[in-house]
């Protein structure tokens, strides 16, 4: 913990422990999971009813940083954001705030481009824009608040127990194998693929989720799988085992890392696939899939939670502890710090698990 002398800089000592050493013990109070990725804001009006709400700014997208100007992308991605966190708590959306901040030179085409973004992304889960802040400044700077409902208490980071199994929900290493794609061959921006114009939430899956009363926790997957089983190992006091093998990853991810030489695992680490990783004990494995895969969906079991701290692997004849690429913020390493480039360089050529020596 830190003393009350220390005055240390926040980039020496991270997002984590931030939370866990300074806001936590503000703010944690009132009977709820502070460091979720909603906050409960009261119980609603209607019996059994909650309404939670979640903040997130919009970092470059993908798609900007491989060539593209649309402004467009920028507010798909910034309602994606929000709403994926949503997603992990299982609720209903009822409303995006936005605070959207613009230089003088924007023009209004593009501004109504941003605005189309943002709405179009919203409608496909029939929410909208219900209210925001719009200024100018130096430079695009794009944050929104997504408000929604739960029946019942929302899904949360706490919860899971040695032996519960733990599983991805949507997608599994389809938007970095999109990317990667466009990365190599270099896809003029018009021809960039839909994974990575529009990555889409799992909202309907979380509400899927939430209403089977199956999981014993969820936490949205925006940040990377490593990052995601380590905030659910630290929120539980326990760890993961994984076992992976390469014929959980559909054709096309495999196709793309055969093509580039690398392991599929690394394609699935990254942020962007917009996923949940959530956690349940084995006994509902058979109820729970039929429920994700009735919201369109699919859930692939990676593992199971141990009593041992720590994320390790077992994938192909290989075990250890996952080293793959980290987004925590306030830390050298951050790709908000070191950059988009350095952070593609590490997911695909950097060490996978512990032991492993960069690629040449």
């Amino acid at each position: 913990m830190l003393s009350a002398v220390s005055d240390p800089c926040l980039v020496e000592l991270g997002e984590r422990r931030l939370i866990a050493e300074v806001l936590a013990p503000r703010y944690g109070i009132g009977g709820y999971q502070f460091g979720d990725d909603c906050a409960v804001v009261a119980a609603s009006g209607a019996p059994g009813e909650f309404t939670i709400a979640t903040t997130d700014p919009c970092p470059e997208p993908l798609a900007v940083h491989l060539g593209s100007d649309d402004l467009y992308h920028w507010g798909w991605l910034l309602a994606t954001i929000n709403l994926s966190d949503l997603a992990a708590a299982g609720a209903r959306p009822t409303g995006l705030l936005t605070s959207l901040v613009l230089p003088n030179e924007t023009r209004l085409s593009e501004f109504r481009r941003l605005l189309d973004g943002i709405d179009d992304c919203a409608a496909q889960y029939s929410t909208r824009v219900v209210g925001g802040n719009l200024k100018e400044g130096p430079r695009l700077e794009l944050v929104a608040t997504a408000i929604g409902v739960t029946k019942g208490r929302p899904l949360s980071r706490v919860g899971t127990r040695p032996g519960d199994l733990v599983a991805v929900v949507g997608d599994f290493g389809h938007y970095w194998a999109a990317a990667a794609v466009a990365i190599r061959t270099r896809a003029q921006p018009g021809s960039l693929p839909d994974a990575v114009k529009r990555p889409t939430p799992e909202l309907r899956a979380g509400q899927a989720l939430h209403a089977s009363a199956r999981a014993s926790a969820c936490i949205d997957n925006s940040d990377g799988l490593k990052a995601s089983l380590w905030a659910l190992a630290n929120a539980n006091g326990l760890g993961f085992e994984l076992s992976i093998d390469d014929n959980a990853f559909a054709p096309e991810v495999r196709g793309t890392a055969e093509a580039l030489s690398i392991e599929p695992l690394r394609l699935a680490c990254g942020f962007g696939d917009w996923n949940l990783v959530c956690t349940f004990p084995e006994g509902e494995l058979s109820d729970l899939r039929a429920a994700i895969e009735g919201a369109d969906s699919r859930l692939l079991v990676i593992g199971r939670a141990v009593v041992d701290r720590g994320v390790t692997v077992n994938y192909r004849g290989r075990h250890g502890v996952l080293c793959s690429p980290d987004s925590e913020r306030f830390r050298p390493e951050s790709m908000f710090t070191s950059g988009l480039d350095q952070y593609i360089e590490n997911l695909l050529h950097g060490p996978l698990l512990d032991g492993d020596r960069p690629e040449a």
